[in-house]
């Protein structure tokens, strides 16, 4: 009998035995956990492309039933006309008009006869209400489109808009309102007055095929956005500041607005974001990157090729102003939580991570439709 007591006692771990047991166990947790958190950013960043090239795709069926890519910004509270000279900025952007094509027809439909108003003016004319009146904003708010926000970006601040959006695209490597301010549209037949524009989406005009002489598969359509933390200018405290995730205003710019005029060099959008840190560091900048899908501006849908990828600096507005939605011209800098680069899709529906590194004269060149650089896509 005793023999049995001995033998059920040591079936039993001791506490030396359970501790070392705990510790491999411990140790191996440690060891696994860097690999899981790799596993599952590279499933973020799987889905990431896969949303990236829905909505290059999105573009390109677009381009075949109405011959062209889609312009930046169509309709709101002004004629057609206005907007081709360079007015009104209460319109809606291109991810509006890509719903259809991303499988968001029903959402389409709904929006757009919410959008066309009953009297006045523009009696029974799509997309002419005002992109910023309040009953629409308080109804679309809250419609998120799945394919148009990043897994890796984070959330947005204010937890009552989930319209959001973290794949811009791209007016090129220019300050992207510059065709506004300097070189108004002739005419509404008149498609190539803002060729200045240079990227693959112009903001009044859709882009014919024939303006992509650099060639599709060299072209850059879609970056990437992060989340603001949803405060305008100093109604936040600076300490809420983040380089990556908010936009410093009041920032002059010096040098060429766009690359069709000349170089854009590394000194000067060094300059430009250092003073745009400066801005932000005091108070004084936007925390609304990628508020909302349908808003047709720089930090909401449209980016640009001016700087290469995740720069250290935030991204800066020209002379901007806490309630400045409309002029965004400014420095746009495309970023993302995927370690060392950012996915971009080109104008074919090709799908690339570009690395921070890249070169800045490659990436402008990437951004340009005809600019007539030799570089391809990394």
């Amino acid at each position: 009998m005793s023999i049995g007591l001995r033998s059920r006692r040591r079936s039993a771990f001791t506490l030396v035995e359970l501790l070392v047991v705990i510790a491999i166990i411990g140790t191996l947790v440690g060891l696994l956990l860097p690999a899981v958190q790799t596993a599952r950013e590279a499933g973020r960043r799987s889905a990431c492309m896969n949303n990236s090239k829905q909505i290059a795709l999105g573009v390109s069926n677009y381009e075949s039933v109405n011959k062209g890519f889609p312009r930046g910004i169509v309709g709101g509270t002004v004629a057609d006309s206005a907007l081709i000279a360079g007015s009104g900025f209460s319109g809606y952007g291109t991810h509006v008009l890509l719903l259809p094509y991303v499988e968001e027809q029903i959402l389409y439909d709904k929006m757009r006869v919410d959008s066309t108003p009953s009297s006045g003016t523009y009696s029974g004319v799509p997309w002419r209400l005002a992109s910023t009146d309040a009953t629409l904003v308080s109804t679309y708010q809250g419609k998120r489109v799945n394919s148009y926000v990043c897994p890796s970006a984070g959330v947005y601040g204010d937890s009552s808009i989930l319209a959001n959006c973290t794949y811009p695209l791209s007016t090129g490597p220019n300050l992207s309102w510059t065709q506004l301010n300097t070189r108004p549209i002739a005419s509404s037949s008149d498609v190539g007055t803002d060729s200045a524009l240079n990227g693959a989406i112009r903001l009044r005009k859709m882009n014919p095929l024939r303006e992509f002489t650099d060639g599709l598969s060299k072209t850059i359509l879609v970056g990437e956005q992060l989340l603001g933390p949803g405060t305008m200018g100093s109604e936040g405290p600076a300490s809420a500041f983040n380089a990556k995730t908010c936009i410093g205003l009041g920032i002059s710019w010096s040098g060429n607005q766009t690359t069709f005029d000349g170089p854009i060099t590394q000194s000067q959008i060094d300059s430009y974001l250092d003073a745009s840190a400066t801005a932000g560091a005091a108070g004084t900048y936007t925390g609304t990157m990628g508020a909302l899908w349908w808003r047709p501006v720089n930090h909401c849908t449209l980016i640009n090729t001016v700087c290469p990828p995740n720069d250290r600096r935030p991204s800066g507005l020209h002379n901007g102003s806490t309630t400045d939605y409309g002029n965004s011209r400014g420095v746009y800098v495309s970023r993302s939580n995927h370690p060392g680069g950012v996915v971009h899709a080109f104008a074919d529906g090709s799908v690339t991570f570009i690395a921070d590194s890249i070169a800045i004269d490659v990436y402008q060149g990437l951004g340009s439709r005809n600019g007539g650089e030799t570089v391809a896509a990394p």
